[in-house]
């Protein structure tokens, strides 16, 4: 019959498989990692990670061969100075306590606002969070 096409089972399942990467492709996103291509499987997430109260972004994906991964992204320096230093706005605004720091925080704002804007008209869009072209680790489930 003309348009049919008669495969082995080993590439339909070949087929599906790049199918499926393509529509994860198309939803999630890819990312290369040392010399390697994965298939992100849900958009990234913040979590705290370490003891030091640090922020990672993460998400789940597959490579070729549909082995489990999870992807690991550093916020970049920009956007945890900007989030400091909304924190910092917060902590010198609150009028209902002194504290001793307020000339330090003072100077801390005055630093980020130099070198990175301000913090209260800074629009704060994940897509500027961390450098998604590169993860800084991929560890196998």
């Amino acid at each position: 019959m003309i348009g049919q096409l008669k495969t082995g089972r080993g590439t339909q399942e070949k087929n599906m498989n790049r199918i499926e990467r393509m529509g994860l492709a198309k939803r999630h996103g890819t990312v290369q990692h040392n010399g390697r291509k994965y298939w992100l499987t849900q958009d990234a997430y913040v979590d705290n990670y370490g003891t030091d109260g640090g922020v990672r972004y993460y998400a789940s994906a597959v490579d070729r061969k549909g082995r489990e991964y999870k992807i690991a992204w550093d916020t970049s320096a920009a956007w945890d100075a900007l989030s400091e230093g909304v924190n910092l706005i917060q902590k010198i605004n609150d009028g209902s306590r002194e504290y001793a720091d307020q000339t330090e925080d003072q100077k801390r704002l005055d630093e980020i606002i130099k070198k990175y804007g301000d913090p209260e008209t800074y629009s704060f869009d994940e897509s500027e969070a961390c450098d998604w072209d590169n993860p800084v680790e991929v560890v196998a489930l």
